[in-house]
C-alpha cells in the first residue's frame, strides 16, 4: 500500500508492506471517534519527518529527572536546533489532558448531588404537607381498622409515584443529550446499560428514603387526637 502522510513532493509515494493490525485506540485523548492510524518506521520516510515537532517515548526507571536531564543533553548534542521544552511523565502528561474533562466530571456530579438534595428535600416537604393535609383521611383510615402498616404503604406508595414519574422524565432527558454527553465520556458508551439501570435504582432509593418520614409521622397519628379537634 502507498506510504500514507508523508510523500514526497514529486507526487510519488513509496510502498509499505502492512505488517499488523491493531484494535481502535484514542490516539488524542478527548478525541470524539477513533480514527484510522498508520505507524510505520521513520527509516521508511525518505528524507527524514516532515514534522517541526516529535514526541519521544523513553522507558526510564525509577527517578524521571536525570534521565530527562540525560535526554535534553543528548538531544542538543545532535543538533543545536533541536530542543526538548516538555519532558514530564506520561502520567503528568495525561492528568493534564485530562484536566479539562476532570472539571467538567467534579462540576456536574456537585451539580447531580445538589440535585439529588434539594429533590430529596422537596419531597419529604411535599409528602409532609400531604400527611397534614390528609390527616383526618388518616385518623378516619385508622377508625375504621387501617392498621399502621396500611398507613406506612399508603404514603410510601404516593412517594414512590412522585419518584417514579420524575425517573421517567429523567430517563427521556437522558436520551435527548445523550449526543452532548457522549464526547465527555470515557470507558463506557452513551447507551451504557448498567448506568441506566444502577442510576434509577439509586434514585429509587433515595425516593424511598425521603419518604420513609411522612410516612412513619402518618403511621402514629394519634387518630382520636386528630378526630376530637376537627
Amino acid at each position: 500500500m502507498p506510504l500514507v502522510g508523508y510523500a514526497p513532493s514529486d507526487g510519488n509515494a513509496p510502498e509499505a508492506t502492512v505488517v499488523g493490525v491493531v484494535e481502535n485506540t484514542r490516539y488524542v485523548i478527548g478525541a470524539v471517534r477513533t480514527q484510522p492510524e498508520l505507524c510505520y518506521s521513520y527509516r521508511q520516510i525518505p528524507g527524514g519527518l516532515p514534522v517541526e515537532t516529535v514526541t519521544l517515548l523513553a522507558r526510564t526507571g525509577g527517578e524521571w529527572r536525570l534521565p530527562a536531564a540525560a535526554l535534553r543533553m543528548a538531544a542538543r548534542d545532535t543538533d543545536p536546533r533541536l530542543i526538548a521544552d516538555r519532558v514530564l511523565p506520561l502520567e503528568d502528561r495525561v492528568l493534564t489532558m485530562l484536566a479539562r474533562p476532570r472539571l467538567y466530571a467534579v462540576v456536574l456530579g456537585a451539580f447531580a448531588a445538589c440535585a439529588l438534595v434539594i429533590a430529596g428535600v422537596g419531597l419529604v416537604g411535599v409528602l409532609s404537607y400531604s400527611v397534614s393535609l390528609r390527616a383526618r383521611e388518616l385518623a378516619i383510615r385508622a377508625a375504621l381498622g387501617a392498621g399502621r402498616a396500611d398507613l406506612l404503604r399508603l404514603v410510601l406508595r404516593q412517594g414512590l409515584v412522585v419518584t417514579a414519574a420524575g425517573i421517567c422524565v429523567g430517563l427521556v432527558a437522558s436520551l435527548w443529550l445523550m449526543q452532548v454527553l457522549s464526547s465527555q465520556l470515557y470507558g463506557i458508551t452513551s447507551h451504557d446499560p448498567v448506568t441506566f439501570l444502577v442510576v434509577p435504582l439509586f434514585l429509587l432509593t433515595a425516593g424511598v428514603a425521603a419518604s420513609l418520614a411522612p410516612a412513619v409521622r402518618a403511621a402514629i397519628l394519634d387518630a382520636q387526637a386528630v378526630l376530637r379537634s376537627t
